[in-house]
């Protein structure tokens, strides 16, 4: 029989668990609140511990020595010291959590290790810790006063295999946005050059990228980049004298000192060697902020074209930020190779230009002098053409005359035909010949005379 006018409970929001949680794209701190709710319900521990690493390009104070970011509970206490909450990985944590084992310690007993701030009046202690072998992601900790009593290891592993299902989701998601935002940028990248867009616009666009915030998976968020350009290309030595940084990004106090030692030594190392090369920050070095200075070589068909040389923030030097550089790198490469092609076609082209005005300009007397000396009835024709012009005239004007006269008209074509012949003949033989030759033509315009006379 229902009993109407019963209050019920205040309804409680559902519990999302850690797992939800991170489907629904909860940041790290939030996992860790979700975690550390879910923890202090089901168990009896008087104190509990969430770390996990930090994010990929978060911002920190410094990354020297590598620290987890966390959250302390402890049960009747409203505060706990501000320090618990990072847990330095060069503290004397337990080595088996290392290799991916749960540990369980007895702070209360004699002191065989330096204790940790939150192991402070805790009698029992048990570390879990989240990852995998070869890589610790975070920790958990669970802490009695009492000396009996079970720990809640199992719920301890359980909420720390959910945690490193989250912290690999929250990666490969990231990961997955940085080779879209890559794609996306090589695209640019190719259809610029297949354009023939201007290369230095590209290289610039290039330098940009390396320094942009890594928010959106973009860029890379490094304290400076640039890009050199060897303008000798001479073997596999390199020198100061030939590389230039055209294309500057980032703090122009780094950009700046790029150029000369002690910066200098890393990147004419990575010329030298055709590998990339790094070097961590040393003393004599510009103000902080750097964590990692890499240089990676430039080459196209067997020759070192350039360098780019990136300036990494403290946390931030990892493979895949390596594997990006690279990345860039080569679409650098691209560009540079196409420059030197375009200098190299340019080249060709005015030395083409250059040695056409030179033939053409000694050819033009060469040609008149050859086509004078190998065709001489060229320099004939006008005067045999002047004959062959009185000719017509003189037989237009007799022809009512006789037959004769008629049969003239009809030979003047031909004699005008055969004076040409004999001309150019008499100038191409020898000087006999030519004497020979003159008299035939003088002997065969006698001839004609006196038949036109009868």
């Amino acid at each position: 029989m229902p009993i109407w006018g019963k209050k019920k409970p205040e309804d409680r929001p559902p519990e999302k668990g850690v797992a939800r949680a991170a489907a629904e794209g909860a940041s790290r701190e939030e996992l860790m609140r979700e975690a550390m709710r879910v923890l202090s319900k089901h168990s009896d521990a008087d104190r509990l511990g969430v770390w996990l690493e930090p994010q990929l390009g978060q911002k920190e104070e410094t990354s020297f020595p590598p620290s987890f970011r966390g959250m302390i509970w402890e049960r009747g206490v409203e505060a706990t010291p501000a320090e618990w909450a990072r847990l330095s990985q060069e503290f004397p944590l337990p080595q088996e959590l290392f290799t991916g084992k749960s540990v369980e310690q007895d702070p209360g007993g004699p002191p065989a290790r330096p204790m940790l701030g939150p192991l402070t009046e805790m009698r029992r202690a048990v570390w879990v810790p989240i990852g995998r072998t070869g890589r610790l992601r975070g920790v958990l900790l669970a802490g009695t006063r009492a000396r009996q009593g079970a720990l809640p290891q199992a719920l301890l592993e359980s909420v720390a295999a959910e945690l490193l299902l989250a912290v690999e989701l929250d990666e490969e998601q990231r990961m997955a946005r940085e080779r879209q935002a890559d794609l996306a940028m090589a695209t640019e990248i190719m259809t610029a050059l297949r354009k023939s867009g201007p290369e230095s616009s590209i290289l610039a666009k290039l330098a940009d990228h390396c320094t942009e915030p890594g928010g959106h998976g973009r860029g890379l968020d490094a304290v400076f980049a640039v890009v050199g350009r060897r303008s000798v290309i001479s073997g596999g030595d390199s020198n100061a004298a030939e590389i230039t940084f055209p294309w500057k990004s980032g703090d122009p106090t780094w950009t700046h000192a790029v150029e000369r030692a002690p910066l200098a030594s890393v990147w004419k190392k990575a010329l030298e060697d055709r590998k990339v090369a790094g070097s961590e920050p040393q003393s004599s070095w510009p103000r902080g902020g750097v964590g990692r200075v890499v240089a990676l070589p430039l080459e196209a068909d067997g020759e070192v074209l350039g360098v780019l040389v990136a300036g990494l923030r403290p946390g931030g030097a990892s493979l895949a930020v390596l594997a990006r550089l690279e990345f860039r790198a080569s679409l650098a490469a691209a560009a540079l190779a196409r420059e030197r092609w375009r200098d190299d076609a340019a080249g060709r082209r005015l030395g083409r230009v250059e040695i056409y005005r030179d033939l053409t300009a000694r050819g033009r007397g060469a040609r008149i002098e050859q086509s004078t000396d190998e065709h001489p009835g060229l320099c004939a024709t006008p005067a045999a053409a002047r004959r062959c012009r009185r000719a017509h005239r003189g037989s237009t004007k007799d022809l009512s005359g006789s037959g004769a006269r008629q049969h003239d008209l009809a030979a003047a074509p031909s004699e005008c035909a055969r004076n040409t012949t004999g001309k150019a003949q008499g100038v191409a033989e020898s000087s006999g010949a030519s004497d020979d030759g003159v008299a035939t033509a003088r002997s065969a315009r006698g001839k004609d005379t006196a038949e036109s006379g009868t």
